[in-house]
């Protein structure tokens, strides 16, 4: 999957995702600001999370709208909906990642590649407290990506991986298996992941054992040696007790 995502332009979105493991808001939320290529570290700090639009026209009816649209999305006058950005799911969600050389890399390319695919309507993203955000994982013209279209963009990911068919969130679930495996220490891997509560690592308790027993039973295999070759020569002394029923 590595191997495949590095070829991408957008590689260094799952790149994130599969070494470093942030929640899906945490991703489309950073900014360039938060990426120090000189510290190798990541700063998370906020998330990004949508609203549903309601409809500013008048309502006509259980289902009408003055407006003539039954979405409110497309209604001229819609309000409250939209990007939000704010702080991380708990407090321990604010946090800083170290990134692997692999990461940083491809986020430098991503950098370049970013600033040559930019519109000429490319504005910074400025959220509902009026500040400007430099997304790393934007549209073109600087505004941020839906949630959807992530998760769009992931499937057909996995699909060029030949990955089996899955959710933007397994590959937080791969981070964590993976920095577990690697016998990072548990309290480390709770602040690479930023999560609250230790129970959070119990979950992951019947994969390792599950991956430990493969393990033992590969050894297992490998180790065995393999049965002597059977031949058809017979000693004299068997054809003695085939012939004599065993008596002497």
């Amino acid at each position: 999957m590595l191997a495949i995502a590095v070829g991408m332009d957008d590689g260094a979105r799952w790149v994130l995702n599969l070494m470093l493991g942030p929640r899906q808001g945490e991703a489309l939320g950073l900014s360039w600001s938060d990426i120090d290529f000189e510290a190798g570290r990541i700063k998370i700090s906020r998330e990004l999370y949508t609203l549903p639009w309601k409809h500013g026209c008048a309502q006509q009816g259980n289902d009408a709208w003055s407006c003539g649209f039954a979405s409110a999305w497309r209604c001229p006058e819609r309000h409250s909906g939209g990007f939000f950005s704010g702080p991380p799911k708990s407090e321990s969600g604010n946090r800083s990642l170290p990134m692997p050389a692999q990461l940083v890399h491809a986020l430098k390319v991503h950098r370049e590649v970013q600033l040559l695919q930019r519109s000429k309507d490319w504005v910074a993203w400025v959220d509902q407290k009026k500040v400007e955000h430099d997304l790393v994982f934007a549209r073109p013209n600087g505004m941020p990506v839906d949630y959807r279209s992530d998760w769009q963009a992931w499937k057909d990911f996995l699909k060029l991986a030949g990955v089996p068919e899955g959710r933007v969130h397994d590959g937080r679930h791969t981070a964590a298996t993976t920095l577990l495996l690697l016998g990072i220490e548990p309290r480390v891997v709770m602040e690479i992941l930023g999560w609250s509560q230790v129970s959070m690592l119990t979950r992951y308790q019947h994969v390792l054992d599950e991956m430990r027993t493969d393990v033992a039973d590969k050894l297992t295999s490998h180790w065995t040696p393999d049965p002597e070759p059977e031949h058809n020569v017979i000693s004299l002394a068997d054809r003695r007790a085939q012939r004599f029923g065993g008596a002497s």
